[in-house]
């Protein structure tokens, strides 16, 4: 067993793509509309369709039935009710895209109503065209859903592989896709379209070090031997993620090379007070010593020192 660590990581992709549909279009303005109540403090029914007027004669219909409150006393005046709703121009055309403005209701005209039952607009009208446009196809939205989608999953395995202390194998990892909402739809009448795509990881992941620390002493345990980490290869076969446990295993596989274990302390025990040709010959008997250098300082000196303290013994494993 070794410790791991669950990395979660989020990338956030948008791009503009051009559209490729083209037709002739008659498309109605819509927009949203305050209705006040001054007129009663009984509640007003209004059906759907019910005609709101600009002043300058431009008619928009309420898309479906509501109920106005009456208005309220607030100390000894009354305060107009009101209620917000979506109205649709009544004929296509770029004309109906209108600036903020005030509505009256031609079905009340020649009642008091007329007068009690007013609305005005607090936002532009959009929508309204008629004539040949380009707009966003079925085509168009899954070519570029796939591209922002592969593009963000390219950032999170980046990102990811930036992670140097991290081991993360792949056949674990879990991306999420999330399309956001200020993405275009299909039929959107636009020359350029926007798609934008939330991605979220999820990996166990784990230190290599780790790993090459389990292997080592595996190698030490059982063979008497050391490995040698530079160069070491190492395969993670059939990896299984336990989502409970919260649990990674697979099959571990490894080569490279291994050195013999070499006592220092023996060496040192066998060349305590020793002439440069006794060490030498000490040195070739042991068969986990492929060369040595023996150095002796100050230049002078032609035996090695009776105490311990004052040899050293360096190993290289090459």
């Amino acid at each position: 067993m070794i410790p791991g660590d669950f990395i979660q990581v989020e990338k956030v992709v948008s791009k503009t793509f051009a559209a490729s549909g083209d037709k002739e279009v008659f498309q109605k303005a819509e927009g949203e509309i305050t209705i006040y109540n001054n007129f009663s403090v009984a509640p007003q029914n209004l059906v759907a369709t019910t005609r709101f007027q600009t002043p300058e004669g431009l008619v928009f219909r309420i898309l479906k039935a509501v109920t106005v409150p009456g208005k309220v006393k607030v100390g000894s005046e009354f305060k107009p009710s009101e209620t917000k709703v979506k109205v649709i121009a009544d004929r296509a055309g770029e004309e109906y895209n209108i600036e903020p403005t005030e509505f009256k209701i031609p079905g009340f005209l020649g009642s008091p109503k007329y007068q009690g039952f007013y609305a005005k607009s607090f936002s532009n009208f959009s929508g309204g065209f008629v004539g040949r446009s380009s707009f966003v196809t079925k085509e168009d939205l899954k070519k570029s859903d796939d591209e922002v989608r592969q593009e963000a999953i390219s950032d999170i395995k980046k990102e990811l592989a930036s992670l140097k202390d991290f081991k993360i194998l792949e056949e674990v990892l879990e991306i999420e896709t999330e399309k956001m909402p200020d993405s275009a739809n299909a039929g959107d009448l636009v020359k350029e379209f926007k798609v934008s795509l939330k991605a979220k990881a999820r990996v166990l992941a784990f230190k290599e070090s780790d790993v090459i620390d389990l292997i080592s002493q595996y190698i030490s345990n059982s063979q008497n031997v050391k490995i040698i980490r530079n160069g070491l290869s190492i395969s993670y076969n059939e990896p299984k993620l336990d989502k409970e446990k919260m649990e990674l295993s697979f099959k571990l596989t490894s080569w490279g090379k291994t050195a013999e274990n070499i006592d220092k302390e023996k060496i040192v025990a066998g060349i305590l007070g020793k002439k440069i040709p006794q060490i030498k010959a000490h040195l070739g008997n042991l068969k986990e010593i492929e060369s040595a250098q023996v150095l002796l300082s100050p230049f002078w000196v032609k035996t090695a020192p009776k105490d311990r303290d004052k040899v050293k013994v360096e190993i290289v494993v090459e």
